[in-house]
């Protein structure tokens, strides 16, 4: 890359090769007229109307409790014991050279998401980004704005069995930007040194505090 630096054709064609685009298979799918179509637009129109409706079939059989009528005071309980009187819960900043570290760990066989900007690429450019993503990273900490963008996932259908042709046999795979998966991290290591010294009462499901203390709620949902 440093070779090829003083020549930007070259240059590009390096950095497309770091980080290539995933050629996606058409499918055929049974759209809601029960029709069949090869139309790509029509395919993710059908997944995209199925997925998102999933939450609200849910809501509609009645099997949730809502927000307003839900009892937190085992929760509200459980908090407390975690803190101490006067402490309150914050995200330390990104250290650049623990972020660094990181950047270097990045899997490169794993995939991207729609920025199209893969581990490969960020790991390799580690020594480069480091100290500018460490401020962009403090910023959305500080501000407590956390950028839509890194919110937007890459949805992939994967076939669970059944018949091929129907959009009730899939299930959603979704891959977000490394970006996010980098503060989201470091706000889970926040979350956890919390909540790690404190004992879980026993038949107590660990999953439960993976459910309450998601560190992303931290954020808005407004850009920087």
């Amino acid at each position: 890359m440093v070779k090829d630096s003083n020549d930007p054709k070259t240059l590009w064609k390096c950095l497309h090769s770091l980080n290539p685009k995933v050629k996606n298979t058409p499918y055929e799918l049974a759209t809601e007229d029960n029709n069949t179509t090869k139309s790509k637009k029509c395919i993710a129109d059908t997944f995209n109307n199925f997925f998102t409706s999933c939450a609200e079939k849910l809501r509609e059989q009645g099997n949730y409790t809502p927000v307003n009528k839900a009892d937190f005071s085992n929760l509200s309980k459980f908090v407390k014991n975690k803190l101490h009187k006067h402490e309150k819960f914050s995200i330390p900043p990104v250290n650049m050279n623990e972020l660094f570290n990181e950047l270097a760990k990045l899997d490169i066989n794993k995939a991207s998401g729609m920025d199209n900007i893969g581990p490969k690429i960020l790991r390799l450019s580690a020594p480069f980004i480091a100290s500018p993503l460490t401020y962009i990273f403090n910023r959305m900490i500080d501000t407590g704005i956390y950028p839509s963008l890194l919110k937007n996932a890459t949805v992939t259908p994967v076939f669970k069995d059944g018949d091929k042709l129907l959009a009730t046999n899939y299930r959603p795979i979704s891959v977000l930007p490394t970006l996010s998966k980098l503060i989201y991290c470091h706000s889970w290591t926040a979350v956890n040194t919390m909540t790690s010294y404190v004992p879980i009462r026993q038949n107590q499901p660990k999953e439960s505090l993976h459910l309450v203390f998601a560190p992303t709620p931290c954020f808005s949902d407004r850009y920087l």
